[in-house]
């Protein structure tokens, strides 16, 4: 999302104060070319409004902090897909970077894309200057992704997952329905501009695109594969939908995030058959009453 469409989006909640489902009725037409059905939902996104609309579990709250979550991942029995934790803080002034190894990795636990890497003190003072500028406002409000809504802005510092070229590591998300992964994508060149593949679990090369090219290389099967696959299975049985968001570098499988809304469930597949086809993976009917709430009662 880019800095015109925030400025959009947010006049056009501060003047026409529409209620939540014509504002996300507006915005899924504007931004996937088509009216959402959301009492009977077919495609990937419309599937995801619906769960805006009609679905609340309260462990989500806290599997989408970035220090929370990983509590998660250690009563799940994966702690060693976790990369060390060297230190939670309150503000990005309280990061002491002589306490620190060498190299390391800054983020913000509480929304998506607040992450630096640093590998020297010009690095770390760039970083300083990136979260003081970031608007440490309600991140769900924009999609309304009520996951984020709850979340406390803190920071936190991590090893820095290495890599034998020194470029970030590649990305594998997997798309996970009631505790099977069904495909994924994979991030790849995120330095500069980052690409996206899509695959099934077969690793064929599925003809879709969504926000971005493909590689110039077609990425190759990871190592460590079916692992990954297992800790997908493990880390989504909890909910109906969840992206799975993991690294495989030097043998060994790293921990990323866990989303719920992929891309704000706004963000067109290309074709648009495939929002369709990968609508069929979910099923919406066996989300349990208990977590069922009424939309049109909704409080963010």
């Amino acid at each position: 999302m880019n800095f015109l469409q925030r400025v959009y989006w947010k006049l056009y909640r501060t003047l026409i104060k529409p209620d939540d489902v014509n504002y996300l009725r507006k915005q899924f037409k504007l931004n996937l070319g088509y009216e959402p059905d959301i009492n009977n939902p077919r495609s990937f996104n419309e599937a995801l409004l619906w769960l805006k609309l009609n679905w609340r579990n309260d462990l989500c709250y806290r599997v989408v902090d970035k220090y929370e979550v990983r509590n998660y991942i250690k009563e799940k029995g994966l702690v060693s897909i976790l990369t060390e934790c060297y230190g939670l803080y309150n503000s990005i002034d309280d990061v002491i970077y002589e306490s620190l190894p060498n190299k390391f990795v800054i983020k913000n636990t509480g929304d998506s894309g607040g992450v630096k890497v640093v590998r020297s003190r010009s690095d770390f003072d760039a970083a300083k200057s990136f979260f003081h500028s970031l608007n440490n406002g309600d991140f769900s409000d924009y999609a309304k992704e009520w996951v984020y809504s709850k979340l406390k802005n803190r920071i936190i510092v991590e090893e820095l997952i290495e890599c034998p070229d020194g470029h970030s590591p590649k990305d594998y998300k997997f798309f996970c329905f009631s505790g099977e992964p069904k495909f994924l994508f994979v991030g790849t060149e995120r330095d500069v501009d980052v690409k996206f593949d899509f695959f099934d679990l077969n690793w064929n090369h599925l003809p879709v695109h969504q926000g971005h090219e493909w590689a110039s290389v077609v990425p190759k099967k990871p190592g460590e594969f079916d692992e990954m696959i297992e800790i997908s299975k493990i880390l989504s049985r909890d909910f109906p939908m969840v992206r799975v968001d993991l690294y495989n570098e030097n043998g060994r499988v790293y921990f990323g995030e866990l989303t719920f809304f992929h891309f704000g469930g706004i963000v067109p597949f290309v074709p648009r058959s495939f929002d369709f086809e990968f609508g069929k993976f979910f099923s919406l009917d066996s989300v349990p009453d208990s977590e069922r709430v009424d939309f049109t009662s909704l409080k963010y």
